[in-house]
């Protein structure tokens, strides 16, 4: 997808809210400028934009969605204000999407590296048990160690995690804290 012009070169610049503004402005003067004798936007622009070819027949599913997207007044007219926050809405829907978009790979690399351990933890074991070492007692005592870390560990880790959010609780939990500040 184009960062720099994510709704095609005829919209312009559209990557900031600013640039989709600025944008959208302009292309609610060109399109003014087919009904000249309006202050307006007449939405019969929108059966114009909707067209397949010159002089074909109108795709009824682009009129429908054009007009659920910028939304005319009963007067099948639109107004530059409800054009441009139109277009801020679909920037903002598009910004979304980027958004969980990035979020899902984040998590699906996450997921991947938890698997690949996983399979290589069980491939090393299988070849472990092909070249006859009982990997069991190998893996109770290194599981044994781990347990006993982390109690050691533990308790330290919660103190640095409530030092370093000190704040955290004072939100979550004021009736502990007697005093009058806040955070």
């Amino acid at each position: 997808m184009d960062e720099q012009n994510p709704f095609g070169d005829a919209f312009g610049p559209a990557a900031s809210r600013n640039d989709v503004i600025s944008s959208a402005q302009q292309v609610y003067q060109r399109l003014l400028k087919m009904t000249p004798e309006s202050i307006m936007l007449n939405c019969d622009v929108f059966t114009m934009l909707a067209d397949e070819d010159e002089g074909a027949t109108t795709n009824l599913a682009k009129r429908k969605a054009l007009r659920k997207l910028f939304r005319p007044d009963a007067n099948n007219e639109l107004s530059q204000l409800a054009f441009i926050q139109s277009c801020d809405s679909m920037y903002k829907k598009l910004r979304f999407f980027r958004a969980s978009v990035g979020n899902a790979s984040v998590i699906d690399h996450a997921l991947e590296t938890i698997i690949d351990f996983l399979f290589n933890f069980i491939l090393a074991l299988a070849l472990l048990s092909l070249m006859r070492f009982n990997p069991w007692p190998l893996l109770v005592s290194v599981s044994t160690l781990l347990v006993s870390v982390s109690f050691a560990v533990g308790s330290s880790a919660s103190k640095y995690i409530e030092v370093s959010h000190p704040f955290q609780c004072l939100r979550h939990c004021p009736s502990r804290f007697s005093g009058s500040f806040s955070p």
